[in-house]
């Protein structure tokens, strides 16, 4: 039986932690989808506002001096700590650090196709014996560079795990 593949659609907090609990399994083939240039999702602070570079919208909800209301002791994963001489109420700065450090030590950076959005999501039915998860359907994925919307890519997938965040 082939590997299940699964799209993960955003590299933020939880976007990070799907890949490297999917890639960890061998039955498991994982892609994620980023349209930024780096993980971190809302994390990943810019002054700017409205549009980016690339004409697409540009979501946060942080601001320059934010800290976290919630201890860093508290906002963890389970099996990677904070550096344990920051504070307990974190910048952003420091969340985005710290997921950058995350990605770097479990590999996930090689999961991930950064500078990519995905253009559309569509279920299908597929034939008995067919879908290796025992849907009945797999997914249709179209995703594009974000510096050329119009060279569009589909692949099937088995699942899909969206973790986009907000959205306007």
């Amino acid at each position: 039986m082939s590997s299940i593949r699964v799209a993960v659609v955003g590299a933020g907090a939880a976007g990070l932690c799907a890949v490297k609990h999917l890639a960890r399994k061998p039955q498991f083939s994982v892609q994620a989808f980023e349209q930024s240039k780096g993980v971190g999702g809302t994390w990943a602070y810019s002054e700017r506002t409205g549009k980016d570079c690339n004409g697409l919208p540009i979501h946060s909800s942080m601001y320059k001096n934010l800290k976290t209301n919630l201890p860093k002791e508290v906002m963890a994963f389970p099996d990677y700590e904070f550096n344990n001489t920051l504070p307990s109420f974190v910048t952003h700065k420091q969340v985005l650090g710290y997921l950058e450090d995350y990605s770097t030590n479990f590999n996930l950076l090689q999961h991930i196709k950064f500078e990519t959005s995905v253009v559309s999501i569509e279920p299908f039915k597929v034939a008995t014996g067919k879908c290796r998860t025992g849907q009945g359907h797999m997914w249709q994925v179209t995703s594009a560079p974000v510096t050329n919307r119009s060279n569009t890519v589909t692949e099937e997938y088995d699942a899909v795990i969206i973790c986009s965040g907000q959205q306007q």
